[in-house]
């Protein structure tokens, strides 16, 4: 067949299946493109090839569609079907011309395409990498019968890259090229795409990050299994390819039906979906054409294949491809969950590819190795509070949350309030909707830390979501633990939130199952909801922790800021120190002492910790006769909490007994307390206040202060 010709055919089969993609199955959607949607939609926005932006986890090992799509400027599924039609069109024009050589007619070489392509695997799979990994593996195998092996080579790596099965495509197209003295030169660069795509992944997600490859590829097999079957498939058809006796025509033909026995057995084994594979419609298409040859079918060979043609259409007509009614129920239901920047859910990725928000998570741990991780763990409650999502939905009676305890100790400081499902919802039964009510932040860096609760545990880290915090807001607290040995009965961890003088202003008390330690490098995470009513000030972090009745250790971790009700600044200042500004200056005198009311703000944060020096002096002279110096509000409120628009008043007492008659005056100003270095402003280290006047008689007179 000459190459105009099988480009003839190659165009009419990319309008047919444009036109199957596009218009008939335009509403059609297996769960796997959902994944595959969203992936693409994410690095399509910039977000990298994540399913929840934000993450840092790769969940494909097919990256080829994705990148592919998310070039094109168009909507992801009519572009996944555009990519498919042409990987297509020209996988069926590499057959069309393989066909032709190995001497088969144009007209058996044309049904063969059309028994291929016309079938239901085709049809099912329109939106899926598979178009992509036929047209490598077929472009490749074409490449090596003409002795092109390093083309080949190429051709065959990018194939595992379009979709893992076609790694038993390449290995056998590999094989075959062994038959050959020259063929060593396709493995020389097989392996190169793969390699570029493992380097690049590295480097972005890093070696953690890979850790998601495995919930694509085997979410419910190990890996041993996986090796042992690819393996033995590989090993068994390139002894039949290789070592037995066959034409050099029946040898690229073997690849094709190899591939397809391979990837059917292996999808038999590791999924769901095994009859949705392409290279079984192309296996059985080449059985077919083959079968028809035999002498006692000869007379009757178009009659069998256009037969078995019409078969397949028929086939279509009643049965064509459908969306799973459970699909369609997820799809259906983002109606009634509300708009929210962050989900979680039970469902499948339909429902996470319609929902409109910034974080949307799967629950059972399918897309996340964070989420799989506690969740073998047993420790749901700190998944919950780890995610915090602001609507949360999942079923009571089956599934990862199930009999999951919304009210408990550990989830009562998320405030979750649960709401009512609308009856035209399509719910399953026991589904429930939850919504937080409280008001969260954006985990910050981790601090690191060295504190030994026992010989066996070590606190090595910790992160908060939010160091300024108000009454009636959540704090969010990650714990991070090493263990040299899991504990063998439950272990407690008590977490108080104390004011400077040590009450504790909240508490919680969660207990931990064995289970929940045993990878022995864990984070926990804990929930504290701030009371209404509680006072503003330095908050500091205490953990204990609890393990068979006895208290293994308590420890201040860091601290946090709550801040009072907002204060409109002054519109008048008296000076400015660094960042600090100083709004006003009040005073009043009683028995003997000086009371100076301070109105303190900042133009920006502070970078550390400063303590304020209030210091009474003779006129004239540097070294203070008085002075009352010490953090600020009595340490409740450190500078480094300091932000700007903030309003804080504290008072400072300086004690008159003594004082010989006099003029004096009153500077205030902020120093390091470890290096004595004093923050500088305009008119120097210090702001002066105000003049005071001790008589004879002792009485203190202090002029007005002048902002």
């Amino acid at each position: 067949m000459s190459n105009q010709k099988s480009h003839l055919i190659s165009l009419v089969i990319f309008v047919y299946l444009c036109v199957v993609g596009l218009v008939i199955l335009k509403d059609y959607h297996r769960e796997a493109d959902f994944l595959t949607t969203q992936l693409t939609r994410n690095l399509h926005d910039g977000r990298g090839i994540v399913y929840t932006p934000g993450e840092k986890t790769l969940l494909t090992a097919s990256p080829l569609p994705v990148l592919i799509a998310a070039v094109l400027p168009f909507e992801e599924n009519a572009t996944l079907a555009m990519v498919s039609a042409v990987a297509y069109a020209v996988a069926g024009g590499s057959l069309l011309r393989m066909m032709h050589r190995w001497g088969y007619s144009s007209l058996e070489s044309l049904l063969c395409v059309v028994l291929w392509l016309a079938s239901w695997v085709v049809w099912a799979g329109i939106r899926s990498s598979a178009g992509l990994t036929a047209m490598f593996i077929l472009g490749g195998l074409e490449l090596a019968t003409y002795a092109k092996w390093r083309w080949a080579g190429l051709m065959a790596g990018l194939a595992v890259l379009a979709q893992p099965t076609g790694l038993i495509g390449a290995a056998l197209i590999g094989v075959y090229v062994l038959t050959h003295e020259q063929g060593r030169r396709f493995w020389q660069v097989v392996w190169l795409p793969g390699a570029i795509w493992a380097g690049v992944a590295i480097g972005v997600y890093g070696f953690d990050g890979l850790a998601g490859l495995a919930l694509d590829l085997f979410p419910q097999a190990d890996w041993a299994w996986l090796v042992v079957v690819w393996l033995g498939l590989l090993i068994v058809g390139g002894l039949a390819i290789s070592r037995l006796t066959w034409s050099d025509e029946n040898r690229p033909m073997l690849v094709l039906i190899g591939w397809g026995v391979g990837e059917i057995v292996a999808r038999f084994i590791f999924s769901s979906r095994a009859l949705e594979s392409t290279a079984l419609g192309l296996a059985v298409a080449l059985i077919l054409v083959n079968l028809s040859r035999w002498p006692v079918l000869k007379n009757s060979q178009i009659p069998m294949l256009v037969g078995s043609a019409i078969a397949i259409g028929l086939i279509l007509a009643i049965a064509p491809p459908e969306t799973e009614k459970s699909l369609r129920d997820d799809q259906r239901l983002v109606e009634y969950l509300g708009e929210a920047t962050s989900y979680a859910h039970d469902r499948s990725d339909a429902l996470t590819t319609e929902l409109d928000g910034d974080e949307i998570y799967r629950l059972d741990g399918r897309r996340s190795p964070f989420i799989d991780a506690l969740l073998r763990r047993e420790d749901r409650e700190s998944l919950v509070v780890a995610l915090a999502p602001e609507v949360l939905y999942f079923n009571r009676e089956d599934g990862p949350l199930a009999d999951m305890d919304m009210q408990s100790q550990g989830l009562v400081g998320l405030n979750y309030t649960q709401q009512a499902i609308d009856e035209n919802a399509p719910v399953r039964r026991g589904d429930e909707l939850w919504v937080r009510e409280s008001v969260i932040g954006e985990w910050e860096e981790i601090h690191i830390l060295d504190i030994d609760y026992s010989p066996d545990v070590t606190l090595v880290g910790y992160a908060v979501d939010n160091t300024w915090l108000r009454p009636g807001e959540t704090l969010r607290l990650r714990l991070d633990w090493q263990l040299d040995r899991p504990p063998t009965t439950q272990m407690g961890v008590y977490v108080s939130l104390l004011d400077i003088t040590g009450n504790p202003i909240v508490s919680i008390f969660p207990r931990f199952e064995p289970v929940t330690w045993k990878p022995l490098e864990i984070s926990t995470y804990h929930a504290l909801l701030i009371p209404a009513d509680a006072q503003p000030g330095l908050l500091n972090i205490s953990v204990t922790l609890d393990y068979k009745a006895a208290t293994l250790n308590q420890a201040t971790i860091g601290s946090v800021f709550l801040h009072g009700t907002a204060v409109t600044p002054p519109a008048t200042q008296m000076g400015t120190l660094g960042p600090a500004i100083l709004y006003a200056a009040e005073f009043s005198t009683a028995e003997g002492q000086i009371a100076v009311n301070l109105m303190w703000g900042a133009q920006e944060s502070f970078n550390h910790d400063y303590d304020i020096f209030l210091h009474f002096l003779p006129t004239g002279e540097a070294a203070p006769l008085r002075q009352a110096d010490g953090t600020p509000v009595g340490g409740r409120y450190p500078t480094r909490f300091w932000q700007a628009g903030d309003v804080i008043a504290e008072t400072r007492v300086l004690t008159m007994a003594d004082v010989p008659a006099g003029e004096y005056q009153i500077r205030v100003g902020f120093y390091d307390p470890k290096t004595f270095e004093r923050l500088q402003g305009p008119s120097g280290d210090f702001i002066p206040l105000t003049k005071v006047t001790i008589g004879k008689d002792g009485q203190i007179t202090v002029a007005p202060s002048s902002p």
